[in-house]
């Protein structure tokens, strides 16, 4: 009972990794520190859009963008490094910060205000299971995959954010703070957690046990959510070196009585069928079981309950020194790190701007680690009465190198002070 792959495992990797478009600060910029020491009003639009992963080509993302088809070559263009890790987002956002002369009899106290929409898809686990859903389960006949610690996640969902921010003058010292507090609307929410799991494929192909332990959450209605923003900016005004620390979305959401929720802890023996498609339903050939006993089999474990989620959250710890020098501008380092993501490691970054013109400063970077690899990137920033043009791009040597893991990420900003 080999497992074959066919045109519908194509289409449901088209859907995991392209069918979902989402949140902030995965990338090396600071965006929650974007008003004026002034009282000056700021409004900072953007779009963002990110693809990362240590274990996808970019000839493999491209085949199933182009195609229902994905031969062996292009197969294994793929690195496939373990833990098996991927990210996909897409967020558009508009903050608006505004600092009057006294506000509640406090100087230097601004509001800020934040209307985003995004989507976020994360998956980690063991690159032998990616192997297997991609080639079949006959490489790995006689063999065990473990595939414990896996995780998928996948938020579709809009944010109303409201808070305060401070701006501090001591001796030599410039602080500034802000705190938010956010309102989500989640219009889709899926979640799969697997503590425990296993597949074992017999050396004749005859059977297949499967072992799974986890839990699963998922919603399509109208879900709200509550979470908060809050970040710190010291600068040390004499040697310009600049310390920040910020933290997104430390909440939670509550899907309603709608939503399906399931604990499973269960071992599954697969005996005399033909699976042709295994992330949805087997194909059966003969045996004991119908697609009809298997689907109830699985609904059994399902209740339709509300239940809570945590969301994601991001810390980003980061540091910078102004240069007094006429072409070098600013060096800049820092590491992003979400929280409740299994088999992740942080991000870490460093990069170095330069003026190029009087209005014109361009950066170059790498960052490693993450949901990637090793990728190098660039941001450009055009600034010139009171409008400021800002743009991130990465990786060249995704599109260069065949075998390189994917990172295609693009930030383009918009922001107006008066």
């Amino acid at each position: 009972m080999l497992i074959k792959t066919n045109i519908y495992h194509y289409l449901i990797i088209t859907n995991l990794f392209f069918s979902i478009h989402s949140f902030s600060q995965t990338l090396p910029i600071n965006t929650q520190f974007h008003f004026s020491d002034s009282t000056q009003s700021t409004i900072y639009l953007s779009t963002q859009y990110v693809t990362q992963s240590n274990s996808l080509s970019q000839s493999f993302i491209n085949a199933v963008k182009s195609s229902n088809y994905l031969s062996s070559k292009v197969k294994d263009s793929n690195p496939y490094h373990n833990p098996f890790s991927a990210l996909y987002e897409w967020l558009t956002e508009v903050n608006y910060y505004t600092q009057p002369d006294s506000l509640f009899g406090t100087e230097q106290l601004g509001i800020h205000a934040r209307i985003a929409y995004h989507q976020l898809f994360q998956l980690s686990t063991q690159a032998e299971l990616i192997k297997l859903l991609l080639y079949g389960n006959k490489p790995f006949a006689g063999k065990k995959i473990a595939f414990s610690q896996s995780q998928f996640h996948y938020h579709n969902y809009a944010t109303t954010s409201l808070g305060f921010y401070k701006n501090y003058e001591f001796d030599r010292i410039k602080l500034k703070a802000i705190f938010d507090i956010n309102i989500h609307i989640f219009k889709e929410i899926q979640t799969v957690n697997i503590n425990n799991g296993n597949i074992f494929t017999s050396e004749d192909g005859d059977y297949i046990d499967v072992s799974l332990k986890g839990t699963y959450q998922s919603s399509r209605s109208y879900n709200p959510g509550l979470s908060f923003n809050m970040g710190l900016e010291l600068t040390h005004t004499s040697s310009q070196t600049c310390f920040a620390f910020q933290t997104s979305q430390l909440g939670f959401v509550r899907l309603n009585s709608a939503s399906n929720y399931a604990r499973i802890d269960t071992t599954l023996h697969f005996q005399g069928i033909e699976i042709q498609n295994i992330l949805t339903y087997p194909t059966l050939s003969s045996g004991l079981l119908s697609n009809d006993s298997l689907t109830k089999y699985y609904q059994s474990f399902i209740d339709t309950t509300f239940s809570y989620s945590r969301i994601p959250e991001i810390i980003h710890l980061s540091y910078s020194k102004t240069w007094k020098h006429f072409r070098w501008a600013k060096l800049s380092a820092g590491i992003i790190y979400f929280t409740g993501f299994k088999k992740q490691f942080p991000m870490f970054y460093i990069m170095e701007s330069m003026k190029v013109k009087k209005h014109f400063v361009v950066a170059t970077g790498v960052q490693f680690l993450g949901f990637g690899f090793i990728h190098p990137y660039f941001i450009g920033e055009y600034n010139k009465n009171q409008w400021s043009v800002i743009m991130y791009l990465s990786d060249p040597f995704s599109y260069i190198f065949s075998k390189y893991p994917a990172n295609t990420s693009l930030n383009i900003g918009i922001k107006r002070k008066w």
